[in-house]
């Protein structure tokens, strides 16, 4: 009996360890069996952000009852780990911690034992252990003896200055890059740079803006440039350094997506508020990766808006969009030519996680993009691809919610893809994901080429409204009910005769008064009622809708990186 009782329980353990090693990626057990350690990144289970947004009382700032519920969660998390490893082994490395709230994780900088990965394994608050990605920046193609033009083909390709012409530039709006960094001392871009809560660099810890590539600098000069490089040129930026000039690590862009989600300035104090509106990208994943996702979806419960280029792989086949552009919390972007084709780099869908989820959402202008240059302050450089085209999205994104204060997430993707041209767009019978080519949404184009223009005041009537004037003329080809008019016509002929037969009245008269007779026997024809003219619909604009102004709690979460 005793014998069959330690059977049991060794049977019951061996499960057990079976079970919690599914927990670890096969990646990290190849390493634990190579070298006895392993680089891991630990995920913890947490909860639906907007959870903690549902508990936002009226006093109180939205995003930073976000963070605090997310730091709460985090808190958790450390202390399972450091009843394991003691708090020593799990202090801050440099400005990079080994926890992160946005998506409750553990990512020490040191490998781990695989006698601590494993006991992390066993934990039932712990859902994953993974090694860290490094991920690829996708690529595009600098040339620093390109000119800048007034306006960029791009530009007026989105027709972007003709919103302009209204006034709007972006004003109001906060932008944010992902990437490589920003040459903040370009001429084209040191204007708009939000000095205060504005820069964060894990790698570097430098106090101002710097890029370590060009690709970050060429997509802000694209988003929020001046001098006709850029579609928002009065929108202010901030940036964040997720990748070297190689390449995107995980813990990076990790820290760069929790410090957008609630910024700090050089002194390291954080203010939930100042977090950007709209967030530009230039990673790509590989295919399935989700590891991302909590980030993305911290994000948009903070309501901030990302934009993802849809990546660029040679000759792109469908099936080829990695994530996160694959998310369907992301707007993702293709790229066209300047004759509106696609581009042979684009990367077309469906998701490789979803099979009916279409991908790019929109596409927009991406090649022979001249935008800021890195080798001096009025250096200009050539890109090409997904990424500014993504960026010209983003710009305009911060003219819509210029022109419409506080809209959401929702509201701007219905503006962008109901306003998105089609007309013109190369049909290439793809039919990537069983969708046509010639139906949008498609797997190649989205919902069709950004226009900023249509986006903010709606589709040209000739577009959408095409079959309309068919109908229109039956209806007016219809002579018959032209009697009506006919019939109307008669009726001051009959009441001629009336003063007619009256005019015989006053002859008897010896002295008949000439004044009567004109009058009575010119009677003034019946005019026809004249229609009151029909008042032309007014366009109510409605008042923007306030947003509320929080009081300036300063949160600093213990994990919140200081540069």
């Amino acid at each position: 009996m005793v014998l069959f009782r330690y059977v049991a329980l060794a049977a019951m353990a061996a499960s057990t360890a079976a079970a919690a090693t599914t927990k670890i990626s096969a990646e990290v057990l190849r390493e634990l069996e190579r070298s006895g350690t392993s680089n891991a990144v630990v995920y913890f289970k947490r909860a639906n952000p907007e959870s903690f947004v549902l508990l936002t009382e009226s006093t109180q700032d939205p995003r930073t009852t976000l963070v605090n519920g997310l730091i709460a969660q985090s808190e958790s998390a450390q202390a399972i780990v450091g009843s394991l490893v003691g708090g020593a082994q799990i202090e801050s490395v440099g400005s990079r911690p080994d926890f992160f709230y946005i998506d409750n994780t553990y990512q020490p900088a040191a490998p781990l034992s695989a006698a601590l990965i494993q006991e992390l394994a066993n934990h039932p608050s712990v859902e994953a252990i993974t090694f860290p990605a490094v991920i690829a920046l996708s690529e595009t193609v600098q040339d620093t003896n390109a000119t800048a033009t007034t306006v960029s083909w791009g530009i007026n390709k989105i027709n972007a200055p003709s919103v302009w012409a209204t006034g709007n530039k972006g004003k109001g709006v906060v932008v944010a890059s992902l990437d490589t960094g920003v040459r903040g001392t370009h001429n084209a871009l040191k204007t708009n740079w939000r000095s205060n809560f504005g820069w964060f660099d894990p790698i570097g810890k430098t106090t101002s803006p710097k890029d370590y590539k060009g690709t970050g600098s060429h997509s802000m000069g694209v988003i929020a440039g001046q001098n006709g490089i850029g579609v928002a040129p009065d929108a202010e930026w901030i940036a964040c350094v997720g990748c070297t000039a190689s390449a995107c690590s995980q813990p990076l862009l990790t820290a760069c997506a929790q410090w957008f989600l609630c910024p700090t300035n050089a002194d390291g104090a954080s203010d939930c508020t100042k977090a950007p509106h709209v967030i530009h990208t230039a990673f790509a994943a590989a295919a399935k990766a989700t590891w991302f996702e909590p980030s993305i979806t911290a994000w948009r419960a903070a309501g901030i808006i990302p934009v993802f280029a849809n990546y660029d792989v040679q000759f792109a086949g469908c099936g080829t969009v990695t994530s996160p552009a694959l998310s369907e919390q992301v707007i993702a972007v293709g790229a066209t030519e300047t004759d509106d084709r696609l581009s042979t780099s684009s990367s077309r869908g469906p998701s490789a996680l979803n099979k009916k989820i279409i991908k790019p959402d929109i596409s927009a202008p991406g090649a022979f993009t001249v935008s800021v240059g890195i080798s001096s302050d009025t250096a200009s450089a050539t890109a090409s691809g997904t990424v500014p085209a993504s960026a010209h999205v983003t710009g305009a994104i911060a003219l819509y919610l210029s022109a419409n204060p506080g809209a959401k997430y929702d509201q701007v993707y219905a503006a962008l893809t109901k306003g998105a041209e089609t007309e013109g767009l190369r049909v290439e019978g793809k039919n990537c994901g069983g969708v046509s080519d010639a139906q949008y949404p498609n797997n190649n184009y989205g919902y069709g080429r950004l226009d900023v223009a249509q986006a903010i005041n709606g589709p040209r009537p000739t577009t959408t409204p095409a079959p309309t004037p068919d109908p229109t003329p039956e209806p007016t080809e219809t002579p018959e009910p032209t009697p009506e008019p006919t019939t109307v016509t008669p009726e001051p002929t009959t009441v001629t005769p009336e003063p007619t037969t009256v005019t015989p009245a006053p002859t008897p008269k010896p002295t008949p008064e000439p004044t009567p007779e004109p009058t009575t026997v010119t009677p003034a024809p019946t005019p026809k009622p004249t229609p009151e003219p029909t008042p032309e619909p007014t366009t109510v604009t409605p008042a923007p809708t306030p947003k509320p102004t929080p009081e300036p709690t300063t949160v600093t979460p213990a994990p919140t990186p200081k540069p």
